[in-house]
């Protein structure tokens, strides 16, 4: 009689996050993908973060999706996420990014 290992699962865990702000330039992304979202190369997993407009102070709570491309690389907020946070359509927006 042999006894075999039993490899415990993998289970996904919410992303660590990090401390304090990332800041990233955003502009509009796709406007027929629904939903409230900023596309980013600051995030590896999709998670619900705060996103701050440091020139005005507005915030919104928005998922976060990731995006190719090196962290200092730009991103894309939604339509609905620039409505959220009352930002002009066709400017580039400074935004301060936190995982929790």
């Amino acid at each position: 009689m042999t006894e075999e290992t039993v490899e415990p699962e993998l289970v996904a865990t919410a992303p660590a996050g990090w401390v304090g702000a990332k800041t990233t330039i955003a502009g509009l992304g796709d406007p027929t993908t629904p939903g409230r979202w900023l596309q980013t190369p600051l995030v590896d997993t999709e998670f619900t973060g705060r996103v701050v407009v440091p020139k005005t102070g507005s915030q919104a709570y928005i998922t976060l999706v990731p995006a190719p491309g090196p962290e200092s690389g730009g991103s894309r907020l939604s339509l609905d996420a620039m409505r959220a946070l009352l930002l002009p359509f066709d400017e580039l927006v400074e935004l301060e990014v936190y995982s929790n």
